[in-house]
C-alpha cells in the first residue's frame, strides 16, 4: 500500500462511518400505510401513529383541511391544504376523538398514477 493510501485509509473510514450514522438518524420513525378503512374499523391502533395513506383529494375549505378518498371509498378529513381533484400521499399523525378521526398532514407530495388503474 502506497504511503498516501495508508494515511487516507482511516479518514475515509472514518467519513464512512459517520455518513451512515447520520442517514439512520434521519430516518423518519415507522410509518405505516393502511387504507383509509382500515383507520376507521381500528381507531385507537392508529391513533397518535405516523401514516401516509395516498388519495384523491374530493372536497377543500380554503386552504385549511380537505378530504382525502382512497380505495376504500371512504373519505378521510386531513388537516393540511390542498385543491380538489390532486392526488396525493399525505404523512401525518393519525388522531381518533370520540366523534370524529383526522389526519394531520406534515407531508404533502402530489402522486400521480401513470398506468394501471389510479386510486379511486
Amino acid at each position: 500500500m502506497r504511503l498516501t493510501a495508508r494515511l487516507l485509509w482511516p479518514v475515509m473510514v472514518g467519513v464512512g462511518a459517520v455518513s451512515a450514522m447520520a442517514f439512520f438518524l434521519n430516518q423518519p420513525e415507522h410509518v405505516e400505510k393502511p387504507i383509509i378503512a382500515q383507520l376507521y374499523a381500528e381507531p385507537d391502533r392508529f391513533a397518535g401513529r405516523t401514516v401516509e395513506i395516498y388519495g384523491l383529494v374530493v372536497r377543500s375549505d380554503a386552504n385549511s383541511e380537505f378530504l382525502l378518498q382512497d380505495v376504500s371509498q371512504r373519505p378521510l378529513r386531513v388537516i393540511g391544504a390542498a385543491a380538489i381533484g390532486d392526488q396525493l400521499t399525505v404523512i401525518g399523525k393519525f388522531h381518533s376523538l370520540p366523534h370524529s378521526v383526522f389526519l394531520a398532514a406534515e407531508k404533502v407530495v402530489v402522486t400521480k398514477v401513470l398506468g394501471g388503474g389510479g386510486c379511486c
